[in-house]
């Protein structure tokens, strides 16, 4: 007997079809997840709340997402003359006697508010004012369906979080509009997390607090998911020292000055840094500017690049933080050296020597193996050992999600 279960991505939308993938940056985890998960367990229904392009699928193509026919796009279903979009997914439910037994969400980016006409602003004081908090279109569309079914359905749920800034749902916003928290997120540490949200929305001047378990899961290997298992000791290298990052961080890691000093300023002259960077970084007529700032490229224009790159620097988006790069770097023959914040509860096993110090470290350790190949074989192989066929089929990411499934229903 299956389950049924209340799917999507919050924030975004869950993109099959790979001509939409135009970020760099993972928009292939989210529906490969789903799309390998379901087709490994052909007796649950997974019915996507969340926004999705599955319905703009070629037959064909529905048929490779879904062999089983087991994934229904509820939007599907959507009357634009007569539903409203943020209250149609806990109607459909209702209208058509569905039992949900459990959600299962990739997390991503909301808003403090996501629902509009619904939570008050309030002046310095604290005191409510008679005007509602204003809600950006993207989240109005992608995030607000998905927070009003979760509050009115009350159903139990875990999320998927491979980026620790989206644990629990809105970890940092003290007035979220999302009063149904996730029980626990299979996430990239372990630990526990504390939100405060509304009592209801009646009563917005006192609130609860709500724990979220974080487990980790190693998460980040869902980028290797689908993928065809390649030897990555194979690939012709013909770029050294690459850097896949976008500009961001917080005060304590600035992505920018690291990158200044571990690489533009550390003896790296052919070194490319490709993602997305502002203006200061790319403008000519900036005094920040470095030709080694390539700008983004497409996922597809990504792929094609990763192969022929020796080295990476990773630098996490926050201390402590794993990211999927190590995998992505692993599945691509790429030793990916680590700042010192990265990882740093060593979740990841693998060699010290990869652990960066500092920026005179990561130059000696690059000449090292740039003067000792054979030195240089051996600890690429010694890397990618770790990469297994489960990673890849999906075999070791389902049995974890079928773990936490039980876990979910047998101690929440």
């Amino acid at each position: 007997m299956g389950y049924n279960i209340a799917v999507g991505k919050i924030g975004k939308s869950t993109q099959f079809n790979r001509k939409n993938w135009s970020s760099p940056i993972a928009p292939n985890e989210s529906p490969v997840f789903y799309q390998t998960i379901a087709s490994l367990n052909p007796q649950n229904t997974y019915y996507f709340v969340g926004k999705t392009d599955y319905s703009r699928l070629s037959p064909e193509m529905k048929k490779w997402v879904t062999p089983h026919d087991n994934i229904v796009n509820i939007w599907d279903f959507f009357d634009k003359t007569k539903d409203d979009p943020i209250t149609f997914p806990y109607k459909y439910f209702q209208k058509n006697n569905i039992k949900i037994d459990f959600g299962m969400f990739y997390s991503g980016s909301v808003a403090s508010v996501n629902i509009p006409e619904l939570v008050y602003k309030k002046d310095k004081e604290g005191n409510r004012k008679n005007e509602y908090v204003k809600v950006l279109e993207t989240y109005k569309n992608y995030a607000a369906p998905v927070v009003d079914y979760l509050n009115k359905s009350g159903i139990k749920y875990f999320t998927m979080s491979p980026d620790p800034r989206y644990v629990p749902i809105g970890y940092v916003e003290k007035n979220q509009d999302i009063l149904n928290v996730e029980k626990f997120s299979m996430t990239l540490f372990d630990g526990k997390r504390e939100v405060q949200r509304f009592k209801s929305f009646d009563n917005q001047d006192e609130y609860n607090t709500h724990t979220t378990d974080c487990f980790y899961t190693a998460i980040e290997t869902v980028i290797l998911m689908g993928l065809e298992k390649n030897d990555p000791m194979s690939f012709k290298k013909t770029k050294g020292l690459v850097i896949f990052h976008n500009d961001g961080g917080t005060k304590e890691l600035d992505r920018g000055k690291v990158i200044k000093e571990y690489v533009l300023n550390n003896g790296f002259p052919d070194a490319e840094i490709i993602g997305k960077w502002g203006d200061k970084y790319m403008d000519p007529n900036s005094k920040f500017y470095d030709a080694r700032f390539k700008g983004p490229v497409k996922f597809d224009e990504l792929q094609k690049i990763l192969p022929e790159c020796k080295y990476t620097f990773m630098v996490p988006i926050e201390r402590g933080a794993v990211s999927m790069k190590y995998w992505e770097a692993l599945a691509n023959g790429i030793i990916p050296f680590m700042h010192n914040f990265y990882d740093t509860d060593r979740y990841l096993k693998c060699p010290d020597f990869i652990r960066i110090k500092d920026a005179a470290d990561l130059k000696r350790k690059i000449d090292f193996l740039e003067n000792n190949p054979e030195e240089y074989q051996k600890l690429l192989k010694e890397l990618v050992d770790n990469l297994t066929e489960e990673m890849y089929n999906g075999t070791f990411m389902n049995n974890m999600v079928n773990k936490y499934i039980q876990k979910l229903l047998t101690e929440y």
